[in-house]
């Protein structure tokens, strides 16, 4: 694979560690609400929406931050244009007082669809408008104890222009894993040749897991519970006993997905059957990204909110008052229509 071709993705690693996206099962879609505590319990990240998120969705807001990372395009207090303007109230709907910079771009279907490798057509269209439509309903709760600080925003806003074109904005912490150098490197390339939502997950996982030239371990036990938790998306805290020969198929599906990735040029993965162990390795040639240091795992300062996109800072400074919502109202009840604007 040249370098050329490998079309690296620069991720937050918080966002990358969470179980935002997961494969799900076919029928309605359970509600979105996924919390992660790194280990240093600095923060609580907490995604909240109408419908969950799935692979799918997770390979369309790969797409749209290698756009933003092309484009590198601000979205500021001083943008002036309509679409930008309610890009900004719709990104950051709920937040009283000043708003960060973050990035913003314009695209179109066909744009998406061919960078994503989907067919183009009507069908295909519709599909990729209702997992545009879930992620821009997504909202992102970010809680600090020590300083007992909310902050709230979306994962994306989108706005229909008058030139027809898709104009799109990401969410603060995805815009700063691409300006600045508190990222990770996930291949576009290496996920698209993939062809299980199971191996895309686990490859997503893995890419902000660890760093090019490093190998981890991890049972799989371990991955069967990330990519189906045994109580998620308000299952009860004691769920019902998983049958055995669920187990033994889902076990038997992570080894497939591991044999995916393993057939990729940069990644090798050893199986120990007796011990349900894989080791993961991944190629320090797969570092083919615009020059910065990997961060370490779970890095997750709090950021500037002067309103421009800085480095990450371990402090806290200033943020934006947010307003109080209750469980029954606010994120979980909003119109999806007000983020699909036409100026």
């Amino acid at each position: 694979m040249s370098p050329e071709f490998n079309r690296i993705v620069r991720q937050d690693p918080t966002v990358g560690l969470t179980t935002l996206f997961r494969p799900l099962p076919k029928g309605p879609r359970p509600k979105l609400d996924v919390s992660y505590t790194p280990k240093d319990k600095s923060l609580v990240l907490q995604f909240r929406g109408p419908d969950a998120l799935g692979i799918e969705e997770q390979t369309l807001l790969l797409v749209l931050q290698e756009l933003a990372q092309r484009y590198q395009t601000l979205l500021t207090s001083a943008s002036q244009h309509p679409a930008e303007v309610q890009l900004r109230q719709a990104l950051f709907r709920g937040t009283v007082g000043k708003v960060p910079d973050t990035l913003h771009f314009a695209t179109t279907w066909s744009e998406l669809l061919s960078l994503s490798e989907i067919k183009h057509g009507g069908t295909t269209q519709k599909v990729l408008a209702g997992q545009l439509r879930r992620l821009c309903e997504c909202v992102v709760w970010e809680h600090y104890p020590s300083t007992k600080t909310v902050f709230q925003s979306f994962l994306l806003a989108m706005v229909r222009g008058d030139d027809k074109r898709l104009h799109v904005a990401l969410n603060i912490r995805l815009a700063e894993a691409i300006c600045e150098a508190h990222y990770m490197p996930v291949s576009l390339t290496e996920r698209l040749q993939l062809q299980s939502p199971g191996a895309r997950a686990l490859h997503a996982f893995f890419s902000v897991w660890m760093r090019p030239g490093e190998a981890r371990r991890a049972y799989l036990g371990t991955l069967v519970e990330r990519l189906w938790p045994l109580a998620d998306f308000g299952a009860t805290p004691t769920p019902a006993p998983i049958p055995k020969s669920t187990v033994r198929r889902r076990l038997s599906d992570v080894r497939k997905f591991l044999d995916e990735i393993d057939s990729l040029e940069e990644w090798t993965v050893t199986l120990d059957r007796a011990r349900a162990l894989a080791e993961i390795k991944r190629l320090a040639s797969g570092a083919r990204s615009p020059a910065a240091a990997p961060p370490a795992r779970d890095m997750t300062g709090a950021r500037d909110m002067t309103g421009h996109i800085t480095s990450v800072s371990p402090s806290f400074r200033e943020r934006p008052i947010v307003k109080k919502a209750s469980n029954d109202a606010g994120f979980l009840t909003v119109d999806a229509s007000a983020l699909f604007l036409t100026t």
